[in-house]
């Protein structure tokens, strides 16, 4: 008797990186998770102390280039490390995330963390991985759902 394959493809889509089927869609919807994710998490993180020193601008074009490392070394793993996201539980996705924005704040003029960098850095980017994993998961559900009920 042979032992079922696991397909971890199926199982790492759990965590959350595709919404839509669409790649244009998903790169959208993933954007304004992000934006929407990242600045709630900062201006709650800026509350507690102070954590970065950025313009608008900055702050929005930071915003956007996280998003699109985030996508872009998001999608290498997925298609090339299936097996690592799921020995690693997904931890690999938020060292990920931490290290895209910690180098898009060095990218990004006028934009950087103050006052102890990895930490906030490391805590701003678990906040933003579970919050954006919960929310996937509820937009999936809901995508899906109205695609069964029609069809």
């Amino acid at each position: 008797m042979k032992k079922e394959e696991i397909n971890y493809t199926k199982m790492v889509s759990l965590f959350g990186f595709v919404v839509h089927k669409s790649f244009s869609l998903n790169l959208i919807i993933y954007s304004v998770l992000n934006l929407v994710i990242i600045a709630a998490t900062l201006g709650l993180v800026s509350m507690m102390a102070d954590a970065l020193e950025a313009t608008i601008t900055a702050f929005i074009m930071w915003i956007i280039t996280v998003s699109l490392f985030d996508y872009l070394f998001s999608l290498i793993i997925y298609r090339l490390l299936p097996k690592l996201i799921f020995y690693t539980a997904g931890i690999i996705l938020v060292v990920q995330l931490a290290l895209s924005m910690y180098v898009t704040s060095l990218i990004v003029p006028n934009f950087e963390f103050i006052n102890r960098i990895w930490l906030n850095v490391a805590i701003i980017a678990i906040i933003v991985f579970v919050v954006r994993w919960i929310l996937s998961i509820y937009l999936r559900s809901l995508l899906y759902k109205e695609k069964e009920t029609k069809g």
